[in-house]
């Protein structure tokens, strides 16, 4: 079965739960404004800049899920989804204006930081991606409590499979 991109670029919104933004649900069915849509609470122990960088990863974890899908490159699919795009540089100034020399130059670089940071997040957590864009093309929308299952679930299998891989490595090796 052939997974939609939309499905791709919702799950990797999905990813903000693993930056500390709890996830409540997020849906590929379209309404009139959207393809589809991640809600996500606002965490409460921490500050205003972590609050604002986590806000700004999640904003870019879609759009690079779905570059990562569909093989184009991540500026193209930022250029097709201005939400996203706008939120990652609000929350890229934001961060910006928080240091002392503000600069655009500064918040270019920050932007950058939150793409970089992005794109690692998705790329060590493809198969949690996968999963959870499979469930959403399956079902149309999940709960938060689905989301977090499914991330639970693919870490213990990734922790697994690196436990396994490892005990391989030190028999292999004596």
């Amino acid at each position: 079965m052939r997974l939609s991109p939309t499905s791709y670029h919702e799950a990797g919104h999905c990813l903000a739960e693993l930056c500390g933004l709890p996830v409540t649900k997020a849906s590929v069915v379209p309404s009139r404004h959207f393809g589809g849509q991640v809600c996500y609470e606002a965490p409460t122990q921490v500050g205003l800049r972590a609050q604002t960088r986590a806000g700004g990863i999640a904003a870019l974890l879609g759009p690079i899920a779905e570059a990562q899908y569909t093989g184009e490159d991540v500026r193209d699919v930022l250029d097709r989804c201005d939400g996203d795009l706008r939120d990652a540089r609000r929350a890229a100034t934001t961060i910006a204006m928080m240091h002392e020399t503000w600069t655009p130059r500064t918040r270019e670089r920050v932007f950058e930081h939150l793409l970089a940071a992005a794109h690692r997040l998705v790329c060590e957590n493809w198969q949690t991606v996968t999963a959870i864009a499979q469930a959403l093309q399956l079902n149309g929308r999940l709960a938060g409590a689905d989301i977090a299952r499914v991330i639970h679930l693919t870490e213990r299998q990734r922790a697994a499979t690196k436990g396994h891989q490892q005990h391989e490595h030190a028999i292999s090796s004596r």
